[in-house]
């Protein structure tokens, strides 16, 4: 039902495969895209987030093609954008299909610039805006302009996901949207098939480690998940209850809360935490450093699900 009722958001099916390592990863994407303004458009942008300084990764795209057709694309900004010309104008209500391959090294180190909220820290593989993402285009033309390293890196449209993940079979992971084991795949020895898919969200976001332990809640038929690893297990359990209370306040005092589950994901993040569509990174470790602001940075990344998702 979702799909007619945004059937003009953009659509990505991503198939991604994470190395045994989780060093690094490989994806094919399809992206239906409608231009939904006023004004033919006569390129497509996608923005690498992986190649951003702050990130710290490097992702390298493989090939392209528009229509089934190979295309060349061009790169800027220390290719973090990514530019394909169209053949011709892509006229209000009319759609193209974009299909890539691609391959990104992630940090496996501190990222001096950013918040380590992209790569492998202390076992835990955070994934946020792994793969390249159309940008907004309003009445300024594309938004390309690059956010700081320091904060929120996104401005996209909302859109539907389909992502298939295959990571080796010991991870404990976590999205945005639901996911369930793939029970029609074979993969290699060692590795699992996770189908994922999501309502109308701004983006994207992977958490994954062998070492996570889950605590769940529901609280007006949210399901509420909190990851942690076994020495921050105190930590896991209190983040379900400040979860709870946070939707249902919000809930009550904006509106409902608009997917099926709430991820509460202890990750090596500097940041007090960050916002995903459906999912919340917290610092490991904040509850005991700092109780109060532990249950405010919370509740923050969570009325995030509706001032920004």
């Amino acid at each position: 039902a979702e799909v007619d009722r945004f059937a003009a958001a953009p659509q990505y099916q991503i198939d991604l495969t994470i190395a045994p390592d989780l060093g690094s990863y490989a994806a094919t994407q399809q992206v239906r895209y409608t231009n939904t303004e006023p004004e033919p458009l006569e390129e497509i942008y996608f923005t690498l987030f992986a190649n951003l300084p702050s990130y710290g990764g490097e992702l390298k795209v493989q090939s392209a093609k528009l229509n089934g057709q190979a295309v060349t694309p061009q790169f800027e900004q220390n290719d973090v954008l990514m530019k394909i010309d169209l053949p011709a104008p892509l006229q209000p209500g009319e759609a193209i299909d974009l299909e890539l391959e691609y391959s990104a090294q992630v940090p496996v180190s501190d990222v001096e610039q950013g918040y380590n909220q992209f790569g492998l820290h202390d076992g835990i593989l955070t994934l946020p805006n792994f793969y390249p993402q159309i940008p907004a285009y309003d009445d300024e033309g594309w938004n390309i302009s690059l956010g700081p390293g320091y904060g929120d890196a996104v401005f996209s449209d909302t859109a539907l996901y389909r992502v298939n993940i295959t990571a080796p079979s010991d991870q404990v992971m976590a999205t945005s949207g639901s996911c369930a084991l793939a029970q029609d795949v074979q993969p290699a020895p060692g590795s699992q098939t996770w189908r994922c898919a999501s309502g109308p969200m701004r983006d994207f976001m992977i958490a994954m480690s062998s070492d996570y332990q889950v605590e769940s809640g529901t609280i007006d038929g949210v399901k509420i998940n909190s990851y942690f690893r076994k020495q921050f297990a105190g930590e896991g359990t209190r983040g379900v209850q400040v979860g709870s209370d946070a939707l249902k306040s919000y809930s009550r005092r904006i509106g409902e809360y608009p997917f099926s589950e709430l991820d509460l994901v202890a990750t090596p993040t500097t940041a007090g935490g960050i916002e995903y569509p459906g999912l919340i990174a917290v610092a490991e470790g904040l509850s005991k450093e700092n109780s109060d602001f532990y249950e405010g940075a919370t509740a923050h990344e969570a009325a995030h699900q509706w001032w920004y998702s």
